[in-house]
């Protein structure tokens, strides 16, 4: 394991292990949901996880096909680039849930899709200088949690 730092907090990052991520659009989740679940496992990330399921505040941009394609394209070419090996994955209306192993640094890696697919995605909808992404990442776990999620069906599609 080797240890990152994001905002201050120590991260690990377990070498060759898969990790299953979920990541949102900004202001898909009301900020008392956001403080409190981003911070804590368990049950409070079902909770955000059903509230950002249900799709009732905020932007569904991935809604739309061209929005959803960008997200996948940049995973597809993430993983042509040998940057990670892409596993289960699912686009929602508001979030995106994957299986992934990184082959370098895991933050660089979830920055790195998040930023292209953000500019890519704003193009699109003629936005600028705005947020498309949440800063956050949720991390659902390594490896047993991944091999569990992957092994519920193949996800790979959009919803």
């Amino acid at each position: 394991m080797r240890p990152e730092s994001h905002r201050g907090l120590p991260h690990w990052q377990k070498e060759g292990a898969r990790y299953f991520l979920t990541w949102r659009l900004y202001g898909s989740l009301p900020l008392n949901v956001t403080a409190d679940h981003w911070t804590t496992e368990g049950a409070k990330f079902v909770r955000a996880d059903s509230l950002l399921d249900a799709g009732a505040t905020g932007p569904r941009w991935l809604m739309q096909p061209a929005i959803a394609a960008t997200v996948v394209k940049t995973l597809r070419e993430c993983e042509e680039k040998g940057q990670l090996e892409l596993g289960a994955w699912v686009v929602m209306s508001n979030h995106v849930h994957v299986v992934l192993r990184p082959r370098c640094d895991l933050s660089k890696v979830v920055s790195g899709i998040k930023a292209c697919s953000a500019r890519d995605a704003n193009r699109l909808l003629a936005r600028t200088g705005r947020q498309f992404w949440a800063r956050t990442t949720s991390t659902g776990g390594s490896e047993t949690r991944s091999k569990n999620s992957a092994s519920q069906g193949t996800l790979n599609k959009i919803r």
